[in-house]
């Protein structure tokens, strides 16, 4: 049997967001969390040069935001992955 860990809300919660053009990442942020703040940091390319990643960090209040977030990374143009 698995243990689960249990979150704690508000949080500070990391994404990371990964895709081929850097400027759709970076701007992908400011389009979702226009009331939140949040962090954004290059994290690196792919061997090939081909795919970016950026780590994004927000406080988020409940499991439900958390999720909400994520989804709407995964709606944004550019963004090919979120983790």
């Amino acid at each position: 049997m698995q243990e689960t860990n249990e979150i704690e809300y508000p949080c500070l919660w990391q994404y990371k967001i990964i895709g081929q053009d850097k400027n759709a990442l970076e701007e992908a942020a400011p389009r979702i969390l226009t009331d939140k703040t949040y962090s954004i940091a290059y994290s690196k390319k792919s061997s090939g040069g081909k795919y970016h990643s950026y780590t994004l960090e927000t406080e988020v209040a409940d499991e439900k935001s958390r999720n909400d977030i994520y989804s709407s990374l995964k709606k944004q143009p550019g963004i090919r992955m979120v983790i």
